[in-house]
């Protein structure tokens, strides 16, 4: 699978390298963001093929950004929380009920 990666990212390399890439004065001081995806394609080669080596990974993000969405709901209720602690407290608190909720 890895050898499989490396072939379509080198098809990739040499098909972006033939497609001529006009640039107008506005941008030219930006990267084209097919070369910044090429790079980190090639950059998160392991974190992209992970799955592969260990089957327990979730192939998405769905849990992470579930677990969060309380937080950025009580940030939006109120505006934000008056003191580093009391967001720390929140979080420790949110996730013991988020663990204890996986559990049963």
């Amino acid at each position: 699978m890895e050898a499989r990666y490396d072939d379509i990212l080198i098809e990739g390399q040499q098909e972006w390298a033939s497609v001529e890439h006009t640039e107008s004065v506005r941008s030219a001081g930006r990267k084209r963001t097919d070369l910044q995806a090429r790079r980190r394609f090639q950059l998160h080669k392991e974190a992209i093929l992970r799955f592969i080596q260990d089957t327990n990974l979730p192939l998405d993000n769905n849990q992470a950004e579930y677990d969060i969405g309380m937080v950025k709901i009580k940030i939006k209720v109120s505006g934000s929380y008056r003191m580093n602690t009391n967001a720390e407290q929140f979080a420790r608190i949110h996730s013991v009920i988020c663990s204890a909720n996986k559990i049963y």
